[in-house]
C-alpha cells in the first residue's frame, strides 16, 4: 500500500503539472515588412525583433509597440494581442483530469491557468507593414528546410527529396539547406510525411520549431517517363511565396521505380513499420486455476511472480507506432491499424493442495514470449491524451523454463485500453489496462508434469493487467530500416 500511496501522489503531480498546458507565456508569430523591429511590451520591456516568433505573457489582450528604422527614418507601430479562452487545454483538459484522477486536481489546475493567465491563448496577430503599399523585395533567404514531397510512394518521396535538396541549394548557395533528415524529429511531431503536409492549425508553431527563415513545399506527379516536382519557396515570417519552380527526375534514374511490382507490397510494409521502442511495467492477475482431471484429488492455483517493475510488476519490452505530438487534434476521433511487436518474460509459480491429505506444493516457471501482430484501434483525442482501444491478434512464440523445459506456438490475443501522452517530442508515456490470452497448452503442460495427469484440458488462460510504459520515439531509424529494405 505505500508503494500504491507513491504512485498516486506522483500522478496527482503530474496532473496539477499539467494544469497550465502550454505555460503562462506563449510565442507569437509577428510579421513585419522590415527586418530587425523593435518589439516593446505594453509594460516597455524589450521582447525581441520581429519579423519572429516572440514570447508574451499571457493574457486577456495585450498592446505591444513595434519600432523600425527605415529608408533613412524612425516610425513605430502599435500592435493589439487578442486572447481567447482556452477551452480546450484549460476547462475541459483540466475537468477530463479530474475524470481520469481526482476533482480536486481539476479546480486546483482551473485556478492555477487564471492565476499564472495560462487560460488564455492570443489569436493570430496582424501583420504589420512600415512601408504601406509600396511592398519591398523579398528578403534573401537565411535558411531553408525541404519538406518531403508530397506523393504516394514514402521510399520515391524521401529520394525525390534529397535531390529536391541538392537543386534549393544549387538556387541558393549562401543559404544554409536542411533537409527532411536534418529535421527528422520535428516533421514526425507534427506528422509532416511524404502524403501530408503541416495542418493549419499548427503550422506557426511548427514553424518556430523548424527554426528556418524559409520552407520549400512540393508535389510530386508522374508525367510519361518523368517524376515532374512542383516547388515554392515559402518566407515562413512573412507568410508569402518569394520563389517557385519545377523540376523533374527521369523515371530511369530513379532506385525505387513508381512502376516496380515491390512498389505496392513495399507501402503496405512500411506503414507496418513501429517507430517507438518502449519499456512497459504491468502488474495483474493470471486467470488459470481448477482441479486435474485425471486425479480430482488435486487443486492448483496460479500466479505471477515477476516483481522487476514498479509495484512489484514485471518489465517487458515492445515496439509500437505512435501519432507525433503535435500532430494530434484538440479534439477528434482516431481509427488506425497498428502494429505490435512484444518481448516479454514473466514468471509464475503454481500452488498444488491436496483435498484429502492437506499436502501443498508450489512449483515455479520461466515464460518468455516473442510475437508479432497487427490490429485494430479506435480513439478519441483530447486535451490530455489520446484515449484508445485496440485488439492485436499476435503470432507468438513461447520458451518455458521450470521443472522440466519446452515450447509453444500460438495466436493470442490481447485487448487494450489506455491514456496515450507526449513528454516532448522523443519521451511517449501511457497509462494502460490489458486482457491478454496465453496458450493454454503451455499452462497445461507445466500442471501435468507435476500432477501426471495427461487428460487436462480446456482451461484457458487470461492475463489481466495494468501497467505505465515509457517509450522514446526513433522515426530516424524507421527511416534507416526502409532505406535498407529497398
Amino acid at each position: 500500500m505505500h508503494r500504491l500511496s507513491i504512485f498516486l501522489l506522483c500522478i496527482q503531480l503530474w496532473q496539477v503539472g499539467c494544469a497550465s498546458i502550454g505555460g503562462s507565456r506563449q510565442f507569437v508569430k509577428i510579421s513585419t515588412d522590415v527586418d530587425l523591429a523593435e518589439v516593446k511590451d505594453e509594460d516597455g520591456s524589450t521582447l525581441g525583433t520581429a519579423p519572429g516568433f516572440i514570447a508574451v505573457e499571457r493574457s486577456s489582450s495585450r498592446q505591444l509597440e513595434l519600432s523600425a528604422e527605415f529608408d533613412s527614418k524612425k516610425e513605430s507601430k502599435k500592435l493589439a494581442l487578442e486572447g481567447s479562452y482556452r477551452w480546450g487545454t484549460s476547462l475541459v483538459a483540466n475537468l477530463l483530469s479530474g475524470l481520469v484522477i481526482t476533482p480536486v486536481g481539476s479546480a486546483v489546475g482551473i485556478v492555477i491557468d487564471f492565476a499564472t493567465g495560462a487560460a488564455w491563448n492570443y489569436d493570430r496577430a496582424n501583420r504589420i507593414s512600415f512601408y504601406g503599399d509600396d511592398k519591398p523585395k523579398p528578403l534573401l533567404p537565411k535558411s531553408i528546410v525541404v519538406a518531403p514531397p508530397r506523393y504516394d510512394d514514402e521510399v520515391i518521396s524521401d529520394e525525390i527529396g534529397n535531390e529536391l535538396k541538392l537543386l534549393v541549394q544549387d538556387r541558393y548557395p549562401k543559404t544554409r539547406v536542411y533537409g527532411y533528415d536534418d529535421k527528422i524529429e520535428i516533421f514526425n511531431a507534427y506528422d509532416t510525411t511524404f502524403e501530408r503536409n503541416v495542418d493549419r492549425d499548427f503550422r506557426d508553431e511548427f514553424y518556430r520549431e523548424i527554426g528556418t527563415t524559409h520552407y520549400a513545399r512540393s508535389r510530386i506527379r508522374r508525367a510519361e517517363n518523368r517524376i515532374v516536382v512542383k516547388t515554392q519557396i515559402i518566407d515562413v515570417l512573412r507568410d508569402q511565396v518569394v520563389d517557385s519552380f519545377d523540376s523533374s527526375v527521369p523515371v530511369k534514374e530513379l532506385v525505387s521505380r513508381p512502376d516496380s511490382n515491390w512498389s505496392t507490397p513495399r507501402r503496405l510494409l512500411v506503414g507496418l513499420l513501429p517507430n517507438s521502442l518502449g519499456i512497459q511495467s504491468t502488474g495483474g492477475i493470471i486467470f488459470f486455476n481448477g482441479s486435474s482431471i485425471g486425479d480430482p484429488r488435486w487443486d492448483f492455483r496460479t500466479e505471477r511472480t515477476s516483481a522487476s517493475g514498479m509495484l512489484g510488476s514485471s518489465l517487458n519490452i515492445s515496439l509500437s507506432n505512435v501519432v507525433g505530438r503535435r500532430a494530434r487534434p484538440m479534439f477528434g476521433f482516431g481509427f488506425r491499424f497498428v502494429p505490435s511487436v512484444a518481448l516479454k518474460w514473466e514468471q509464475f509459480a503454481i500452488h498444488y493442495s491436496n483435498a484429502l491429505n492437506s499436502e501443498r506444493h508450489v512449483r515455479n516457471w520461466s515464460l518468455y514470449q516473442f510475437g508479432l501482430g497487427i490490429g485494430p484501434e479506435v480513439g478519441l483525442y483530447t486535451p490530455i491524451g489520446y484515449l484508445y482501444l485496440n485488439y492485436v491478434p499476435e503470432l507468438a512464440a513461447y520458451w518455458v523454463e521450470g521443472g522440466n523445459s519446452f515450447d509453444e506456438q500460438a495466436i493470442s490475443s490481447k485487448v487494450g485500453t489506455g491514456l496515450s501522452f507526449f513528454f516532448s517530442d522523443r519521451w511517449h508515456g501511457r497509462f494502460f489496462g490489458a486482457v491478454q490470452s496465453y496458450p493454454s497448452r503451455a499452462f497445461e503442460r507445466m500442471v501435468t508434469r507435476d500432477l501426471a495427469a495427461p487428460n487436462l484440458i480446456g482451461h484457458d488462460v487470461w492475463d489481466f493487467s495494468i501497467g505505465l510504459a515509457f517509450e522514446y520515439v526513433f522515426p530516424e531509424a524507421r527511416k534507416r530500416v526502409i532505406r535498407q529494405i529497398e
